[in-house]
């Protein structure tokens, strides 16, 4: 079990209150944490480490004013499979078609990684299942990075949900059975999205919704807008 934070702001700057926010998650992982943000275009900027969440960001006082952003997500890691330690913090950087930096946080566990690394034709040793899907994404035939988040997601099996940063954008991404929770939250104009619907108490932020299984959520300075790219599946039937 980890824990996943985003948030996407017109104009401030969002890392204090993802930093307040992870916190808020610390019981479900305490092996990493790490944020990513993006400002206005620029690129990607990534401070993680091993530890707490006050450990890995109060080693230096200036650390979250150096990553600064109007977008940004956040990840605690508990390590159930794949690497350890530093090599184990999230989010993971990737290049979409060798150009484009993205960040990726992930909860869950995908089950098919064998399969999948064949299909990469990889032989570097097995890291971890995030890994193996920022490579997934990176390596993606199609030229939209959304096509080739919802082209990647077809492929796994097991649970997941992501967020990915990309271009200033957060990208929320559910499997399709709905295996672990993840909400909506708005305040004021900002949007925020986590593992669980507490964190927006300690940020001062309302409630919108659950997000549903099966479903690319996209949240930019714009709005939010969503396409369900795989039909949701019930785990039991009655």
């Amino acid at each position: 079990m980890c824990g996943l934070i985003g948030m996407v702001s017109r104009e401030n700057d969002v890392v204090p209150l993802v930093y307040i926010g992870l916190g808020q998650l610390q019981h479900r992982g305490k092996e990493s944490a790490g944020i990513a943000s993006a400002h206005l275009g620029r690129t990607n900027k990534v401070l993680k480490g091993t530890g707490e969440v006050t450990h890995v960001f109060n080693k230096d006082k200036n650390a979250l004013g150096r990553i600064s952003g109007t977008s940004a997500i956040g990840h605690v890691r508990y390590g159930t499979a794949g690497e350890s330690g530093v090599l184990g913090a999230q989010p993971i950087e990737g290049l979409f078609r060798g150009e484009h930096s993205f960040c990726l946080a992930h909860n869950g566990n995908v089950v098919n990684q064998k399969a999948l690394q064949r299909e990469l034709n990889c032989e570097r040793p097995f890291v971890s299942d995030t890994q193996l899907i920022v490579d997934l994404i990176s390596c993606s035939p199609w030229t939209d990075f959304e096509d080739a988040l919802i082209g990647v997601a077809k492929k796994l099996q097991g649970s997941f949900n992501l967020l990915i940063l990309f271009n200033d954008r957060v990208y929320a991404l559910t499997d399709r059975f709905g295996f672990h929770p993840l909400a909506l939250g708005r305040r004021g104009d900002d949007y925020i999205i986590a593992s669980e619907s507490c964190v927006f108490d300690h940020l001062d932020a309302k409630f919108m919704c659950d997000i549903k299984p099966g479903i690319l959520l996209t949240v930019s300075h714009n709005g939010i807008s969503e396409v369900e790219w795989g039909n949701a599946r019930r785990l039991c039937v009655d």
